[in-house]
């Protein structure tokens, strides 16, 4: 957790499932349609809203392959998550950088893809509200 004083904390919104899948570590690209420069440690904000059932369960099959856990285990491990996982920030992950090709089954290769390693879940999620691109929040 912060501490007071803290520099604030670069962080980006990201929709459920994939945020949790971020923070898994499973999920090693986030896809955008702008170039960042930025490197270096990232907040993945959870955004109130979530996609279709259909969406969840396949984020939920490709956490599962990545981890090398059963199917049913990963949805288990998604509902205790979305209980306390909206509108909040939920983890960080370092971001590499931004490459226009990567080798990852998340990469959309009509994108720009952030690259994302040492995924950290907080214990606590921090509630805030989400805002466009890369945004500082100031810890509490």
């Amino acid at each position: 957790m912060a501490k007071k004083n803290e520099e604030p904390w670069h962080c980006l919104s990201v929709h459920q499932p994939w945020a949790w899948a971020i923070i898994t570590g499973a999920k090693d690209v986030e896809n955008r349609s702008w170039l960042s420069n930025y490197k270096g440690r990232l907040h993945i904000h959870a955004a109130r809203t979530e996609r279709d059932d259909t969406v969840v369960e396949e984020v939920i099959e490709q956490v599962a392959r990545h981890l090398r856990i059963p199917v049913a285990a990963a949805r288990e491990y998604y509902q205790r998550h979305r209980e306390r996982g909206f509108g909040a920030i939920i983890g960080s992950v370092r971001m590499r950088g931004c490459a226009t090709s990567w080798d990852s089954e998340w990469h959309d290769p009509e994108q720009y893809g952030f690259v994302l390693t040492d995924a950290q879940p907080l214990d606590t999620p921090i509630p805030c509200k989400g805002r466009r691109r890369i945004f500082k929040f100031t810890p509490p």
